[in-house]
């Protein structure tokens, strides 16, 4: 008896769409399929997905909302309608075609629904329609040919070879993130040697400094690496355990807005407690409950719990899996960080007496210096990110307060202090010198002057090695990888940007190719520069959107003069800050360059020629 041939599976599409509908309004249209009663499932998998491609042009603009496939299943029915959102573009008369293909890449029907309209205002009541056509050999084979069995085992190769290359960009995304780099294993692993001669004066600062001059002021433009820098500085002097060393954020601490000289002594007071039960280090019980006492009261945080555990000497008991006196301490930072009644009144209370608070903190220090017999240094961070009022506020009406603990500080300040007069010299009165950080200029300004094009090898290898870290070199071909770094004006932050947006933009086009199976053929996805393009463009945009014509015009003539009109004037600040214009500094005199992306926007408009570097 010979064998019979099975008969295909039929199903029946459902379509709902609209047939007139009023522009600029959204409509859902959805796709499924129906297994007509009395077809067998003729598949040895569980699942047989169909993809719709959807022709609503020039009617509608449509987007997929979801997978834009429909996955039958053998227990006869589908796990859902393929959705997409169609938009009313433009007042016409046309049709929607929609495009059904199987997953070896096979074409299987294709219907269209004529005679639809996009009117201004719609007239009539809105008629869904829902259309019921049968559709016969949606799947024309029951067992695939060998033909169509290597383009089955094609389209899987090509399914794990983009599922590769999407864990790898998105490996290189994480590595890419904009975080400073603070500890040891983040170190090891993406540092690079980076302004060492910077690290190497400043740590000389911290080693030979007597008590009249123990206090370092540290600026630079956002995103240059200070954090990072004074992270590794933190860690150098730790190593010669001669230091008992607390880094914190003034962020993590306190609301920016809310940032005063009260607060930032406060918060130094704190964090050397915090840092002192961390690691350890015993104080005598009596004067440490008194130390206890002083911040719950403060901070309007009940100590009572505490205080007996130290009277006890039972600082290890735990509550809830964390020691009691860490968990009084997150209180107590939780309050300073978001109660704004709390911070008020500590302001109030100390800002005709800040000498209590510095008591408590030389009080502090001593204790730990004893206990450890290595010198205390306090690093405070993200101080630069403050407006310029604050700034103002804080370092030139109470810089003394800030100056006046006894022990080792360093402080972060925004780089537009080196251009108001008032804060500057009421800082550089009482300390030596502003340590700063200052964009890698890849052109030195004679050479900008001279119209050279060949930029600082050594400074581009640096960049070279700091993207090298993070992004495989498969990933980007190395004019790309040049033209990232010239790009990033000499801003670590803007390096890393760029970069992580491209893998941002591949990641996106990976996965639309995945969704949009079939493929048969596995085209490798790297950074070219139709993406960096891309990223590019989006920043200009993003630079542009509060550029004025006044800012072009200031802009215009930094670029040709390479130095402000009015180095104190507001906007200049402001766009200085911003990161619009950068500073730069060699052996003896520094000038202002704009940043590339800023260039870029000044070139759309004709407002330069073009820029030296591409």
């Amino acid at each position: 008896m010979s064998e019979q041939p099975l008969l295909p599976i039929a199903v029946q599409p459902v379509i709902s769409y609209p047939r007139e509908a009023e522009v600029g309004k959204t409509y859902l249209m959805t796709i499924d399929l129906q297994v007509v009663e009395g077809s067998e499932w003729q598949f040895e998998e569980e699942e047989y997905p169909i993809y719709c491609i959807v022709d609503s042009e020039p009617l509608f603009k449509c987007e997929a909302v979801g997978e834009p496939a429909i996955v039958l299943h053998r227990f006869g029915g589908s796990y859902g309608s393929a959705r997409f959102a169609l938009t009313a573009d433009q007042e016409s008369q046309g049709e929607i075609t929609i495009t059904m293909i199987n997953s070896w890449g096979l074409p299987v029907k294709q219907i269209s629904f004529k005679n639809l309209r996009v009117i201004s205002e719609r007239s009539v009541q809105l008629e869904l329609v829902v259309e019921y056509e049968r559709l016969h050999s949606v799947v024309n084979v029951v067992k695939p040919t060998p033909e169509i069995e290597l383009v089955e085992q094609s389209r899987q190769n090509t399914q794990q070879s983009l599922q590769q290359q999407l864990e790898t960009f998105r490996s290189a995304s994480r590595n890419l993130t904009l975080t400073p780099l603070l500890t040891h294993e983040d170190l090891t692993q993406f540092g690079v040697e980076y302004q060492t001669e910077l690290l190497d004066q400043m740590e000389q600062a911290i080693e030979d400094c007597s008590s009249q001059d123990n206090k370092l002021f540290f600026t630079g433009h956002r995103g240059c690496g200070k954090s990072t820098l004074l992270a590794k500085l933190g860690f150098r002097l730790k190593e010669t355990n001669r230091y008992f060393v607390v880094m914190f954020s003034i962020a993590e601490t306190i609301e920016r807005s809310a940032v005063d000289h009260v607060n930032i002594l406060f918060s130094i007071a704190l964090q050397l407690l915090e840092a002192s039960e961390e690691r350890g280090i015993w104080l005598k019980p009596g004067i440490k409950k008194e130390f206890y006492r002083w911040l719950g009261k403060h901070t309007q945080t009940e100590s009572k719990a505490v205080e007996a555990e130290i009277e006890a000497s039972t600082e290890t008991t735990v509550k809830a899996g964390i020691p009691v006196i860490l968990e009084f301490l997150a209180k107590v930072r939780s309050k300073l960080k978001i109660n704004s009644v709390i911070r008020q009144e500590i302001s109030i209370e100390f800002a005709r007496r800040t000498s209590d608070l510095v008591s408590q903190i030389n009080q502090l220090q001593v204790y730990i210096e004893n206990a450890t017999g290595q010198q205390v240094l306090v690093i405070i961070d993200d101080l630069d990110k403050m407006s310029l009022s604050a700034t103002k506020t804080i370092f030139r009406e109470n810089i003394l307060s800030l100056l006046n603990p006894n022990l080792r500080i360093i402080y972060t300040i925004p780089i537009t202090v080196l251009r108001d007069f008032s804060i500057r010299d009421g800082i550089t009165t009482y300390v030596n010198k502003i340590y700063i950080v200052r964009p890698e200029n890849f052109l030195s300004i004679s050479t900008i002057i001279d119209a050279a094009t060949v930029p600082d090898t050594k400074i581009i290898r640096t960049f070279e090695e700091i993207l090298d870290r993070r992004l495989p070199e498969e990933l980007i071909t190395p004019d790309i990888k040049q033209q990232i770094i010239l790009k990033s004006g000499g801003i670590l932050r803007q390096l890393i940007q760029i970069a992580e947006r491209c893998c941002m933009v591949c990641m996106l086009r990976i996965r639309r190719q995945i969704r949009g199976i079939p493929l048969l053929e596995n085209i490798y996805l790297c950074i070219n520069q139709e993406i960096l393009d891309k990223v590019l463009g989006d920043m200009q945009i993003e630079f542009a959107q509060v550029l004025g014509q006044k800012d072009y015009v200031l802009l215009q003539f930094i670029y040709k003069q390479l130095i402000p009109q009015d180095a104190e004037d507001m906007r200049f600040l402001d766009l200085l800050h911003g990161l619009y214009v950068l500073e730069y500094r060699e052996e003896d005199q520094v000038w202002y360059g704009l940043n590339p992306i800023v260039t870029l926007n000044l070139e759309r408009l004709g407002l330069i020629d073009t820029p030296i570097l591409q």
